[in-house]
Order: C-alpha cells, then sequence, then structure tokens
C-alpha cells in the first residue's frame, strides 16, 4: 500500500495520506498490523525513551496485539490522567487502528455469511 496513492482520474501528482487515512486504506487486518508498525516505525528514540513502560512499542504481529496494546495506553491514560501529547496521538491512532480492525471483520463475517446463505 503506497503512502501517496495516485488520483484515480490518471493525474501523476501525487497526495499526501495520514496515518488515519493510511488505516482507512487498508483492505485487511495484515494491512492494518502494517500501518500500526510503521507508525511506531517513525517515533523517535528521545520519544519512545519519555513513554511509560507500558506504553513502550513493543512488536505487533496479529490484530489482537494492535488491539491489547491500544487498550494498555487507554488504561494507562485513564488510572494515571497524565497529560503526554504524544500518548494522545498514539492512543487516538491505535483507538483508530482498533476500530478499523472491527469493521473489516464485521466485513469479512458478513460476507461468510452470505456466501454460506447462498450456498445453502
Amino acid at each position: 500500500m503506497p503512502i501517496f496513492p495516485f488520483e484515480p482520474r490518471g493525474d501523476s501528482r501525487m497526495i499526501p495520506v495520514g496515518w488515519e487515512q493510511r488505516l482507512e486504506l487498508c483492505d485487511n487486518e495484515h494491512e492494518v498490523v502494517q500501518v500500526a508498525r510503521e507508525f511506531l516505525a517513525n517515533l523517535e528514540p528521545w520519544e519512545v525513551a519519555n513513554l511509560p513502560p507500558s506504553c513502550v512499542p513493543r512488536k505487533l504481529f496479529t490484530a489482537s496485539d494492535v488491539s491489547e496494546y491500544a487498550f494498555e495506553m487507554v488504561c494507562y491514560a485513564r488510572d494515571h490522567g497524565v497529560v503526554n501529547p504524544l500518548l494522545e496521538k498514539m492512543g487516538s491512532f491505535f483507538a483508530r487502528a482498533t476500530i478499523r480492525l472491527s469493521r473489516l471483520m464485521m466485513t469479512k463475517a458478513n460476507d461468510e455469511d452470505g456466501h454460506m446463505q447462498e450456498s445453502a
């Protein structure tokens, strides 16, 4: 999935895409996990060093990993009430990633249900 998708009408100009837009362009769970990995890889070392231990980036392999990480950030924010712009940015991104994963799973389940009903 390109960071700068081409215009649909053949215009060769490239349009920059933000993280949230990249999530919306994902067609499956694997792509969401990949975008989440790229988001974390773009954090500066000094930013990571200033994160609380429970919010330090970790390896993400599955949709469950993304959802669990989002949940841990929400719990940290709720329990500590600390205002940290980076944590807010990360929390927002991972909340959106979790929502996108839920929508993809719902679409997949609906497609499978429709396919099962057609073949019955």
